[in-house]
């Protein structure tokens, strides 16, 4: 599949808060905590997730996970494949 192509489907990527990650290749589950913006000069505005991590620090291929990633890349990833994501809003049934 075409970069193009993987950054078009990552437009359709919503993430909130609470939504959990996983790095399928470390294996390590993280919660989306809060989206900030950040100001770039070439870019204009940038927004990063802080995301809290849980791993399994016995693992001979740990590696400890980024505080903080920034959307876009962290959407493009999650459409690539590098990372499963579970959205808190899949799983709310509204009541009447």
């Amino acid at each position: 599949m075409s970069l193009e192509k993987l950054r078009r489907e990552a437009e359709y990527v919503t993430l909130y808060v609470g939504d959990i990650i996983i790095d399928l290749m470390t294996g390590n589950v993280g919660i989306l905590l809060r989206l900030e913006r950040k100001i770039d000069v070439i870019e204009d505005d940038v927004y990063f997730w802080e995301i809290s991590w849980a791993s399994t620090p016995t693992a001979p291929y740990h590696v400890p996970s980024s505080k903080y990633m920034e959307e876009a890349s962290l959407k493009l990833s999650i459409v690539a494949g590098l990372y499963d994501r579970y959205s808190n809003r899949d799983s709310i049934i509204l009541l009447e």
